[in-house]
């Protein structure tokens, strides 16, 4: 079982390790507008210690470590190596002084108890949902009356269709239901785990691609580049008539002025 587990890890790990580079950097820049929104509601104060965890690229660290000024600062952390080599990178070429970051997995952390004032987290929280641990190591590490605030992807209807294609060419259940994509389930979660003064919702904003061309090139650079490197394994052919199919169901998407996704994102805040 640990094995299997510890194997689950590592293939996302190196998938997130070859898009680093480019992740959140080429086409829409959602990542940054859903990191910014996600600071923009925590009510996060100048000062205090905050922990960004599966920061990524920095879609939430950038904006929280402005938030909170010189006289607090920001640690996050990802278990990708090359995400964090690249944040740090991005770090020094802002000069950005109130920021660190470090390649730590989310269950082995090691931070002392009540040592955070604020803890956030971008579309990586729902990892933690799927294991024993739940949000121990959260309220572990979280001050008492400390604020913890994380997106997640809602129900993503329009990523159905692409969902059954991908299943045709991967022998694998891609479509299974995923539990916490509801502003309930979150909720109930939050609640078990002793937070309290909870705010959860919803928000259905769009993404819009220039064309297909633009799609691709965005696919490629985030872990949808594992899928594609998987397909191309099976041979040149295999791949171009997968992509023939996703073309043909991108078309359902276009308008005149480019492919338009709805992509719904939930927002949850609690305290300890």
């Amino acid at each position: 079982m640990d094995n299997d587990r510890n194997s689950e890890k590592r293939k996302p790990t190196n998938i997130w390790d070859i898009v680093a580079p480019s992740f959140g950097k080429i086409g829409p820049k959602y990542w940054n507008i859903f990191g910014e929104r996600l600071v923009e509601l925590s009510n996060i104060e100048e000062g205090g210690l905050l922990l960004d965890i599966g920061m990524g690229r920095g879609a939430s660290l950038f904006p929280a470590a402005k938030k909170i000024g010189n006289n607090g600062k920001v640690i996050g952390i990802d278990f990708s190596e090359r995400m964090v080599h690249e944040t740090e990178r991005e770090l020094l070429e802002r000069n950005i002084e109130n920021a660190e970051v470090y390649m730590i997995d989310v269950e082995e952390m090691s931070f002392d108890e009540q040592t955070f004032d604020y803890i956030i987290s971008g579309f990586f929280i729902t990892h933690l949902f799927y294991f024993e641990s739940k949000l121990s190591n959260i309220t572990k590490i979280l001050k008492k009356g400390g604020k913890f605030s994380f997106t997640t992807w809602g129900e993503q209807k329009d990523q159905k269709w692409l969902t059954q294609i991908i299943d045709k060419y991967i022998d694998k259940n891609t479509s299974t239901e995923i539990r916490y994509n509801t502003v309930d389930c979150i909720v109930n979660e939050l609640k078990e785990s002793d937070f309290h003064t909870i705010r959860v919702h919803e928000e259905q904003p769009y993404v819009i691609y220039n064309n297909q061309d633009a799609w691709w090139k965005e696919m490629y650079s985030n872990a949808f580049r594992g899928i594609i490197e998987e397909i191309k394994v099976q041979g040149m052919n295999r791949l171009e008539s997968f992509k023939a199919d996703v073309n043909e169901g991108l078309k359902k998407f276009t308008r005149e002025d480019g492919i338009y996704f709805k992509m719904p994102v939930i927002y949850a805040f609690c305290k300890k």
